[in-house]
């Protein structure tokens, strides 16, 4: 068997992917033994693989950001219902007041930040979906993790926003998503 790149030398190694004869000089162009023709079909899928990564992440941004103002309008327009409709003092601690009303329309939109920021930390942790033990407990999850979601959203949601809409505008200037 001789050299794929050079047919008049004899092959001293075989591709890992292809099995076609590979010279001396080939085979230790890549630090393994493997041909220019696998090594780009390798660099190929990869590149198809970053890209779908890419785009997944450009959706998963959009996504947040769509929630985030969709639930900023419906709270928005809650807050001010609720305002207008109980004509509601400052702080008056028996209705709530501004106070309650403003917590609703900061806290409620920044919920999909939380819930992500969250999602990210426990993305190791699996729990057993069986009916008797893994129901209840999925329940308590999602429920803490809704909780927990409220109270941190506020605080991770600007940092969140920039990166967010970062990634967004700079795949719309390069056009790729």
């Amino acid at each position: 068997m001789n050299c794929v790149n050079h047919p008049d030398k004899p092959a001293v190694a075989v591709c890992a992917d292809c099995g076609c004869g590979l010279c001396h000089e080939c085979s230790h162009k890549y630090g393994i033994y493997i041909c220019d023709r696998c090594v780009s079909a390798r660099n190929s899928e990869i590149n198809e693989r970053e890209s779908t990564r890419k785009r997944e992440i450009v959706a998963r941004e959009k996504r947040c950001v769509n929630a985030f103002f969709a639930l900023l309008l419906v709270m928005g327009f809650y807050t001010i219902n609720y305002i207008n409709s109980l004509h509601l003092t400052l702080l008056n601690p028996a209705d709530g007041g501004w106070f309650g009303a403003i917590v609703y329309a900061v806290f409620f939109p920044c919920l999909p930040w939380g819930w992500r920021t969250i999602s990210d930390l426990t993305s190791k942790i699996h729990i057993k979906h069986t009916w008797f033990i893994g129901g209840p407990l999925l329940l308590f999850y999602w429920l803490y993790k809704a909780i927990f979601s409220i109270m941190i959203g506020p605080f991770v949601t600007p940092s969140k926003m920039k990166r967010a809409l970062k990634i967004i505008r700079e795949s719309k200037e390069t056009n790729n998503f």
